[in-house]
């Protein structure tokens, strides 16, 4: 047996809004930490070609990570597959 309920709209946006990490309410590290705990979160971050101001997986991280750079996600990208140098 199945049972629904309902929330009001304000709910689900409040809802969705944190699920994306785009509500303040998570605190992020700053830097390549921060970067790999958003896509951690957020299961992925889709690499996109096209740049009119920047590319779309940059201003997915800047809007949730603290002080990003992209730099960060190169770096947070090569430790995750265990390509990161010494000292970095």
């Amino acid at each position: 047996m199945t049972t629904s309920r309902s929330i009001s709209q304000t709910t689900a946006r409040r809802l969705a809004l944190h699920a994306q990490l785009l509500d303040g309410r998570t605190p992020l590290a700053k830097g390549k930490e921060g970067v790999a705990q958003a896509v951690g979160h957020l299961g992925y971050v889709q690499i996109d070609t096209i740049s009119v101001i920047e590319r779309a997986h940059h201003h997915t991280l800047w809007a949730r990570v603290p002080g990003y750079d992209a730099e960060h996600l190169r770096q947070a990208l090569a430790r995750s597959m265990g390509n990161e140098p010494d000292g970095v």
